[in-house]
């Protein structure tokens, strides 16, 4: 017999961490209805979906062959259409520009920028079947001048551009682009382990302390994934239309600093909170 049943809404999330921001993402959609797939390169990693029936792939952003074989999957489960395609895989990267490392310079774009772009190119036909939504999950920072995070905020701003380019051209196509700026959400990545440490000999050595303080002081006021995902997706589920949602430790913030603020007192605001006049 075939069932009557609607179908539920379909929403894939690339780099869907269990403790990252795309796990807060994966169960407030599930929550919410959605038929979720979260995805990732490490199935191991997605083992907790399980409990909460919530399907799972493997992707990884910087293999191609591994991004056509997972939309073949999603084609053969779904029909052939997806209604929200999130763009949350990511990679962070804390270093000075003048000690940027080669391997993590090439790695941070390899996953934020090219990848996201192979990604949506891939399944785009599957969102423009659905006439759904692309959502981009950037940086709120990518849009300020902050030290020591030129080029992951570089990988950022390239995709906000890609995105506003994109957003023209699925207009016609019914579908709509949505970026998330982001501000501070309190994942893995704030624990003392995974705190960034600047070389030695380093000119900018001197600024550490500063830097590591900003992040040790705000990381316990930032939102949980879960937290965070609760007050984004309702933004999600209704746009109607292409548009910007910010969310997180002072999203709201930003905006309003980067509408109100001169460059040049952003610039000194930046440069005394990390340090930069110990140099």
């Amino acid at each position: 017999m075939t069932s009557n049943a609607p179908q539920k809404p379909v929403v894939l999330i690339t780099g869907a961490n269990w403790h990252g921001i795309g796990g807060g993402l994966a169960r407030e959609l599930h929550r919410q209805g959605y038929r979720v797939f979260a995805t990732g390169r490490d199935l191991s990693r997605l083992s907790e979906y399980a409990e909460l029936g919530i399907e799972t792939l493997k992707l990884d952003v910087t293999d191609v062959a591994s991004i056509h074989s997972c939309k073949f999957e999603v084609e053969k489960l779904t029909g052939g259409k997806l209604d929200i395609l999130i763009n949350n895989a990511g990679r962070t990267c804390a270093e000075p520009a003048l000690d940027q490392q080669q391997e993590s310079l090439r790695e941070v774009f390899e996953v934020n920028t090219i990848g996201t772009m192979n990604v949506t190119q891939t399944f785009g036909p599957l969102v423009v079947n659905a006439k759904g939504k692309i959502v981009f999950v950037t940086s709120a920072s990518s849009l300020t001048s902050a030290p020591f995070s030129g080029v992951y905020h570089g990988s950022k701003a390239a995709v906000n551009q890609y995105s506003e380019s994109l957003r023209l051209e699925m207009a016609p196509l019914g579908v709509g682009v949505l970026r998330i700026f982001v501000g501070g959400v309190r994942t893995e990545l704030f624990r003392p382990s995974r705190m960034p440490k600047f070389l030695e000999g380093s000119v900018y050595k001197p600024c550490e302390p500063s830097y590591l303080t900003i992040l040790q002081q705000t990381g316990p006021k930032m939102p949980s994934p879960d937290e965070f995902s609760k007050s984004v997706v309702p933004s999600i589920i209704n746009a109607k239309t292409s548009g910007d949602i910010w969310g997180g430790y002072l999203a709201s913030v930003t905006w309003f600093m980067l509408k109100v603020l001169p460059s040049w007192l952003m610039d000194y605001a930046l440069s005394s909170q990390f340090g930069l006049a110990k140099i």
